[in-house]
């Protein structure tokens, strides 16, 4: 019985990595639509901001993100630079 139940332990936690990998390269591509279809690059880095937020769990005290959502965090960052960049550029 307690095999039984390692086994079940051990396959939610898998199934909940594969949920968390999927909810974060959603993030990565709807921020990554975003910044194509923005029309000022305040939408695209308030749209990251709240993501960031959730991804680093940034209310809650004491948090510590994973290293994978760290290297999520960054990627979502260098979006919101490009839409920032990209517009200094037209505006130039």
């Amino acid at each position: 019985m307690t095999r039984y139940l390692t086994r079940d332990r051990g396959g939610r936690r898998r199934r909940r990595s594969r949920w968390r990998r999927c909810c974060y390269f959603t993030r990565i591509v709807s921020s990554a639509v975003l910044t194509q279809q923005a029309g000022t690059p305040y939408d695209v880095v308030e749209h990251v901001r709240r993501q960031l937020i959730e991804v680093l769990g940034l209310p809650k005290p004491g948090a510590r993100p994973s290293q994978r959502a760290r290297l999520v965090a960054v990627a979502l960052a260098g979006l919101a630079g490009h839409a920032i960049g990209d517009s200094s550029a037209h505006a130039a």
